[in-house]
């Protein structure tokens, strides 16, 4: 019996019955629909953090694999699961053998997800993602792998896991209202970190401003913090800081009044998170922008002319790591 393979007709009512297959069929169905030959499924969500909040929880509901790394390649009659050394018994455990192949990377002659697919797919396919949850870097590396064999990449204007999984049964996205963190302990103000920010605008003078997506950045930006990831105090949203503006991109029920006070003191506007790729293609044609490729989605970075991009590791990275007093 070969496992992971869909093609092979299976007797076992098991096997027509699994979740997993039934998952994996409706999304080889949209493969077809879509012209496209795979679709890559990685943990992350659109602010490449390391722990995502559960509505973007994509990789896990496909594949049933809980493990805080890895990646799902899903082909036309192929189901993979991607993961490293940390996880190699507990993927076994949690996804459908008679589904997946559970791809142990670490060990020898297993590829990494570009990899496989630039030797394993035939010239002129062509690989599906969702582009708000792959970075930039990321992106520009595969393409280079796969256009060396003839093939392509596909931003698709949806992501086709979001049509399998029912509203019913998926999170919602995080609503919890963002808290304070006070001047005691954050040591410096909006307005004094806004300055620091606007200063490395000096290193070229064609920047007009700074597109911020970690998560972790934006908190201490804003002097804020959250609860919509388990464990790690930060909220869903992103941040764009302009020679003249600075915009913060949330959802509107989880500033509280008092929250309100406290960023529009500092001058901050307040939309919602959906604006966001509009106020960056207006702001990219008055300057460059500052962008950080490892932690920008590739949605955002691909809507921003080669000419306007200022690609270097953010400012905020050294800037969050002085301490205070």
């Amino acid at each position: 019996k070969i496992l992971h393979s869909l093609t092979t007709k299976q007797s076992t009512t098991e096997i027509n019955e699994s979740l997993s297959y039934i998952k994996v069929k409706k999304l080889q169905d949209i493969l077809v629909k879509e012209q496209i030959d795979a679709f890559i499924i990685p943990t992350d969500d659109p602010h490449m953090s390391e722990y995502t909040a559960s509505y973007f929880n994509r990789r896990e509901f496909i594949s049933g694999f809980t493990g805080s790394a890895g990646t799902v390649v899903i082909t036309r009659d192929q189901a993979l699961l991607f993961t490293d050394g940390r996880y190699h018994s507990q993927a076994d455990l949690e996804v459908d053998l008679k589904v997946y192949k559970v791809m142990k990377q670490g060990l020898k002659d297993i590829p990494s997800p570009i990899e496989y697919l630039t030797n394993n797919l035939t010239e002129g396919s062509v690989i599906g993602i969702d582009p708000w949850v792959h970075n930039a870097e990321s992106i520009e590396r595969s393409l280079s792998s796969f256009q060396s064999k003839g093939l392509s990449i596909k931003s698709l204007s949806y992501n086709p896991i979001d049509v399998i999984w029912s509203t019913n049964e998926r999170p919602a996205l995080p609503s919890d209202p963002v808290r304070l963190h006070s001047l005691e302990y954050a040591g410096l103000s909006i307005d004094d970190k806004i300055s620091k920010i606007r200063s490395s605008f000096a290193l070229d003078n064609q920047l007009n401003g700074i597109i911020i997506t970690s998560l972790d950045e934006i908190a201490w930006l804003f002097n804020l913090r959250g609860s919509d990831v388990s464990c790690n105090p930060v909220f869903v949203s992103y941040a764009l800081v302009t020679k003249d503006n600075i915009y913060l991109f949330i959802d509107n029920s989880k500033i509280p009044d008092d929250i309100r006070l406290h960023l529009t003191a500092s001058n901050v506007t307040i939309l919602p998170y959906d604006q966001v790729l509009n106020t960056v293609i207006t702001e990219a044609s008055k300057g460059k922008l500052w962008i950080d490729k490892k932690s920008i989605n590739y949605a955002i970075y691909s809507s921003i002319p080669s000419s306007s991009r200022y690609e270097k590791e953010s400012p905020l990275v050294l800037l969050k790591a002085c301490k205070n007093d």
